[in-house]
């Protein structure tokens, strides 16, 4: 092929970014599977205790460039049980009890080569005072399986994950908005985005901080994003938005290419990575059915 597609074909594959089609079969099933397994596990344990409605406490978890969601019940307390199978990177096998104010439920947003898929873990040692906890209040009354299923809602509307625009960050901001709360801080890509819109005002094109985006893509419900400068992009100190939207199929060829603003150019990628609220309720629909 020519350069060009080399390029495009070598940008999806770097370890910088994963490209996932959320509209490919099996991909909700995919992205819930581990989740659920994990919850019947966590709630057979414990039915009595989280199958009851109660307060939960939320909090950020920064893990770097990596964002994680975790809760903590309130409320009357209790005793859980929490085997290795279901705990946060086990070091050994164990079968424990421990109170409720070391049960802490980590929701997190994953990705390898086969999809994006979420992923639930209990983390007995987590430690609120770390200075990488960030608190979001308290939200219910809830029961578990209440937050089990406003993470599942929350990861059916991304079409694919993405460096740019949908990725670990979007998810742990988007379920405690879903649960009630409103963090703190945006996404590093997303705060990025709104930093250069209010202080460059309109970037023209040429400028060092622009977005190629192919807008027939995202049209299609592929948009995705190849992310050259994704250490200065996520990380922290100054930072310029130079990433490259390429909104192809995975084995399609770039067209409709067009120039934006770095605001105006990732609402498009945003939006493009996400269905619409009535998509998803019908695409809910129709897996129940069948």
């Amino acid at each position: 092929g020519s350069t060009k597609d080399s390029w495009v074909d070598s940008s999806f594959r770097s370890r910088f970014f994963t490209y996932c089609n959320r509209t490919r079969k099996g991909q909700d099933d995919y992205a819930s599977h581990t989740m659920v397994e994990r919850g019947a596990m966590i709630l057979g344990m414990n039915p009595r205790s989280l199958r009851a409605p109660r307060t939960w406490s939320l909090c950020l978890w920064l893990k770097r460039h990596h964002w994680v969601l975790v809760a903590q019940p309130l409320g009357e307390t209790f005793t859980a049980r929490v085997v290795d199978d279901f705990v946060h990177n086990p070091q050994y096998c164990f079968n424990i009890e421990v109170p409720c104010s070391q049960f802490f439920l980590v929701y997190e947003l994953l990705v390898e080569p086969n999809g994006f898929f979420l992923m639930l873990s209990v983390k007995p040692d987590f430690d609120l005072q770390s200075e990488c906890v960030v608190p979001l209040g308290t939200v219910g009354p809830l029961c578990f399986e209440n937050l089990q299923e406003h993470a599942i809602t929350v990861v059916r509307r991304y079409r694919s994950y993405s460096l740019v625009g949908c990725n670990c960050q979007h998810f742990a901001n988007d379920l405690a908005l879903s649960l009630g709360v409103l963090p703190k801080d945006l996404p590093k890509d997303e705060a990025t985005a709104f930093a250069h819109a209010a202080s460059d005002g309109a970037v023209t094109v040429g400028a060092a901080s622009v977005i190629v985006a192919a807008t027939a893509a995202v049209g299609a419900g592929c948009a995705s994003a190849a992310a050259p400068a994704a250490a200065s992009l996520l990380g922290a100190g100054s930072v310029v938005l130079s990433s490259v939207a390429v909104g192809a199929t995975a084995v399609g060829g770039v067209c409709g290419l067009a120039l934006f603003t770095v605001a105006g150019g990732y609402k498009i990628l945003y939006d493009g990575l996400r269905e619409e609220d009535v998509q998803c309720s019908e695409q809910a629909d129709d897996g129940e059915k069948s």
